[in-house]
């Protein structure tokens, strides 16, 4: 029985190293586990920030200079991560409402960019596995803003952590209403 050597990683251009690895169950200097290795892409698939049917684990040759031991390779093909919507619709009860969505599934809050350049080429706050969301959708009758950042791994732990702000005005023919809200969940896996 083979023992895993090095687990190179090889197509994360933007996402962190660290994001691929933590997904990734075959170890180094422990038995190379064919079951690991089909766990492991079954996992990096589910993220949904790579490609589908880009990742591939395959254990290398045996290393002459350390016998007994097969290196893995992690290839992968990011995938577009970030999605922008528009939408409009009309109803008797909630009037005219139009709808601007963002959102990036593989965010990163401190990758601030460097240039004017790199923020409206998309290379910065991307690469940490976080997912941010901005939703805005004004209405001549009911509008609602919101933004929301979640973390499944917050702050490289079990913990997953969740934020949302919200602001939805209504307007009635007696009365306006206006909601302000903020909800904060943590989760543990």
């Amino acid at each position: 029985r083979s023992m895993t050597g090095v687990v190179s990683v090889k197509g994360d251009e933007f996402t962190q190293s660290r994001i691929v690895r933590r997904q990734v169950k075959v170890l180094p200097d422990r038995p190379l586990d064919t079951t690991a290795v089909a766990e492991s892409e079954r996992r990096l698939n589910s993220l949904t920030i790579f490609k589908p049917g880009s990742v591939h684990i395959t254990p290398q040759a045996e290393d002459p200079a350390r016998i007994g031991f097969r290196d893995v390779l992690v290839e992968l093909e990011e995938g577009n991560t970030g999605s922008v919507g528009f939408g409009a619709a009309a109803s008797s009860d909630g009037g005219v409402v139009g709808s601007i969505s963002l959102v990036q599934k593989n965010f990163d809050l401190y990758d601030t960019p460097d240039s004017w350049g790199e923020f409206f080429s998309g290379r910065a706050f991307r690469g940490a596995g976080q997912t941010f969301s901005i939703n805005i959708v004004p209405g001549t009758e009911v509008s609602t803003y919101s933004i929301g950042l979640s973390d499944p791994y917050l702050f490289e732990s079990d913990y997953s952590g969740n934020g949302l702000i919200s602001l939805r005005k209504r307007e009635y023919d007696q009365y306006d209403e206006d909601r302000k809200t903020a909800t904060f969940m943590l989760g543990h896996r």
